[in-house]
């Protein structure tokens, strides 16, 4: 019943509903009507995370999809989950999880919270702009290079190892090939 009318069909919303039977008679038996008082619960659902990887980026967001498991096909709910991460592999706490859409008072959700593997990689390196001199007589070893900051790192073109740069200037070069690159840090990569 809905306000004091009957509707035909079956409660389609959670709620107190108060249903009646009526069976038509027939010429071996009569026609009877019943009621009784029926309550239909809000549908628990479930969740499932998606996409617990991402590329580090400034901010302690971690974007995450949480898909949801057990809801009516053609209800219209949605999900949303807010965390944070820093680089390397975490955990990454789901504090809240609410739902939006047309059909979200239909549902309940029974925990709210969820704690899931995620990993957070390194940003990729930035290049460096430096600026260097030749040596002013071959074989001097004067050459130099400006711009360096003790975030870099540099090595003879070829070399395997790299040494850590001092702020300002390299200098006493010899006339060669050298590559300067950021160093590797926590949040990023060596530079290119």
């Amino acid at each position: 019943i809905s306000g004091n009318e009957w509707i035909s069909g079956l409660p389609a919303d959670p709620g107190e509903y108060m249903i009646r039977v009526t069976a038509a008679a027939t010429e071996d038996t009569l026609g009877t009507t019943a009621q009784c008082r029926v309550t239909v619960n809000k549908r628990s659902i479930k969740f499932h995370v998606e996409g617990t990887g991402k590329v580090y980026d400034g901010n302690q967001t971690a974007p995450v999809t949480i898909i949801i498991e057990n809801s009516v096909e053609g209800d219209e709910v949605a999900a949303v989950a807010y965390d944070s991460a820093m680089p390397g592999n975490r955990k990454i706490s789901i504090r809240s999880i609410t739902l939006t859409g047309a059909d979200a008072s239909k549902y309940q959700i029974t925990d709210r919270t969820m704690t899931v593997d995620g990993t957070i990689d390194k940003m990729q390196g930035t290049e460096v702009s430096v600026s260097g001199v030749n040596e002013t007589i071959y074989g001097k070893d004067d050459g130099k290079i400006a711009g360096v900051t003790t975030g870099m790192e540099w090595r003879v073109q070829g070399e395997n190892s790299w040494t850590a740069c001092p702020n300002g200037e390299l200098t006493g070069l010899a006339n060669g090939t050298y590559e300067i690159r950021m160093k590797e840090t926590e949040i990023s990569y060596a530079g290119p």
